[in-house]
């Protein structure tokens, strides 16, 4: 068995788990710290007080090397160790590297209480506050720690879970690993998108099929040491791809407590996300447990939300199973539940540790729900996904279920580009983000309005007429045959243009409460040409007129920096 190669940041747990994990594999363990100091005769302080960073990182190599000559079950890297390109490639190329992670507020809470017990024993934690260097180090090494095998979280773990969760993870993994290296291994296609969210970043896995779930949830270190996590299903998703489901996550040991949540949006209200929490208290569920959504926005949401506020927070994974919700909903952290006053005006952000998206979910749709998504996937081309507009165009849409590599791509594209998006301004800070509110600010009205009536989508699609409008009658719109080529677009692909028979006094009021006004005012995107997006503050007083194409002289001091 090759050895295990433990990494992470001071505090991760290292050495603690290092002993007991070797002990359960009835192995020798290795410190690396420890054998560089008794090599040395001396403290770690000391070598670096007297010999400096980079002739310690000199013994650290030696060491290791020697310590690999051993055969050792088990053993505990320093947390520079990585830093060094020929270590990380001894390391991963000799034994299993395992990233031992825990949640920065974690990591120095165990630090203080190190540094209390024992003043300098950690050299490279001084100069400064201990909280300030755990992130820099997290910064500096993030890079390094990322190319482990395994990721562990170990935030919520004692020292014996954790040891139990690694030899489980490790081993699942050499399951995996039996193939030759370069063989090639049939299946359907698979993309992976990173989310750029540094200490939270996580994948976007966009696939044909159920069967790498177990293995993507290792690779994201999400797979739960207890049975305590919860499965919450749209009814229907659930009737057609339950079994699947629970299928794949009994393959990672995983046996959640299943949670149904009644299709529609008109249960995605306080009252849902009450019974789930009461229901996943029941089952015994704590910090250290994963919520996975099962099922389109309305799932999607309520999971998160739930993640989010059940005892202060737990891990949840996205398995999206409308193209709604795989190219835009289950991405990006945003949360709610909607109140009688209009969507989603009740959430949070809570970043999922995985999204797994099956387009083979999609031939199961109804063709007005397939339909409904590609709302979502015209403004994403109206964003700037190159040449999406052109191929929505030509495309067939009663044949694109049984296309399978061309979902794939066009769930891939657009998770691309939200994914960049997100990882520029994760909770709508800047300007950034509110870019993809694209259609949203009258379509949501449009949709609170119908009793949720319209879908999603096709309150989107007419929220993107409504956006060139105004972008026409701000003067703002420079692409002349834009509006015309994009209600085409919409119409040939099934979705409804006809703003003006649904506009009403009661729509736009619906806008004065919408989450993103301020004050008399509301932050509208407009489209200058296709991937050249401006938001602008337009006084809610205006907005039936702007939106009935009635020009009105752009804002000197509008357009958002």
């Amino acid at each position: 068995m090759r050895p295990i190669l433990l990494c992470g940041l001071p505090g991760s747990g290292k050495s603690a788990l290092g002993g007991r994990l070797a002990a359960r594999l009835g192995g020798a363990f290795v410190d690396l710290d420890e054998a560089v100091a008794a090599e040395a005769g001396r403290s770690i302080a000391d070598l670096f007080a007297r010999e400096g960073e980079a002739a310690f990182r000199d013994r650290e190599g030696r060491a290791l090397r020697a310590a690999l000559e051993g055969a050792p079950a088990v053993i505990a890297l320093g947390g520079g160790t990585l830093c060094r390109a020929d270590h990380l490639v001894l390391a991963r190329t000799r034994g299993t590297l395992v990233w031992l992670w825990a949640d920065p507020a974690v990591l120095v809470a165990r630090l203080e209480a190190d540094e209390r017990a024992v003043p300098g024993r950690r050299p490279l934690l001084a100069g400064g506050t201990i909280t300030a260097r755990v992130r820099q180090l997290l910064d500096e090494r993030w890079a390094f720690y990322e190319q482990a095998h395994v990721r562990v979280d170990t935030t919520a773990l004692s020292p014996d879970e954790a040891a139990e969760r690694v030899e489980r993870m490790v081993g699942t993994l050499a399951l995996e690993s039996t193939l030759p290296p370069g063989t090639p291994v049939p299946g359907p296609p698979v993309r992976t998108i990173p989310v750029p969210l540094g200490a939270r970043r996580y994948d976007v896995v966009v696939g044909a099929s159920f069967d790498g779930l177990p293995a993507a949830l290792l690779r994201a270190g999400v797979v739960p040491l207890r049975a305590s996590s919860a499965l919450v299903a749209d009814a229907a998703a659930l009737r057609l791809h339950g079994a699947a489901v629970r299928a794949a996550l009994a393959t990672a040991r995983i046996e959640p407590v299943v949670l149904e949540v009644p299709s529609g949006e008109a249960h995605k209200r306080l009252a849902t996300l009450e019974r789930l929490a009461e229901a996943c208290v029941a089952a015994g569920l704590d910090r250290g447990s994963v919520v996975f959504a099962l099922g389109g926005g309305v799932v999607g949401d309520l999971a998160g939300m739930l993640a989010a506020t059940l005892l202060r927070g737990m891990r949840v994974v996205q398995l999206p199973t409308t193209l709604l919700a795989q190219v835009d909903a289950a991405i990006g952290g945003k949360t709610a539940v909607d109140l009688a006053a209009g969507k989603n005006l009740l959430g949070v952000f809570h970043q999922p540790r995985l999204v797994f998206a099956n387009v083979e979910t999609l031939a199961t749709l109804p063709a007005r729900e397939l339909r409904s998504g590609l709302g979502e996937v015209v403004k994403y081309a109206l964003l700037g996904a190159p040449g999406l507009l052109e191929q929505l165009g030509g495309l067939e849409v009663e044949h694109l279920p049984s296309r399978v590599p061309e979902l794939v791509a066009l769930v891939a594209r657009c998770a691309e580009l939200k994914a960049t998006v997100v990882g520029e301004d994760e909770e709508e800070r800047g300007d950034r983000r509110k870019m993809l509110n694209l259609g949203h600010t009258i379509g949501h009205a449009l949709e609170t309005e119908s009793g949720y009536a319209l879908a999603h989508g096709e309150a989107v699609a007419l929220g993107l007429v409504a956006s060139l409008r105004v972008s026409r009658a701000l003067g703002l719109l420079e692409e002349a045959d834009l509006e015309e080529r994009v209600v085409s677009l919409l119409g040939q692909l099934g979705l409804p243009t006809d703003l003006d028979a649904r506009l009403s006094p009661a729509v736009m009021a619906r806008v004065g409460a919408d989450k993103k006004r301020a004050g008399t005012e509301v932050d509208f995107i407009c489209v200058r040409r296709t991937g050249t997006i401006e938001g602008v503050r337009v006084a809610v007083a205006a907005l039936p007129s702007l939106v009935a194409g009635r020009n009105v002289a752009a804002p000197e001091n509008g357009v958002l920096r």
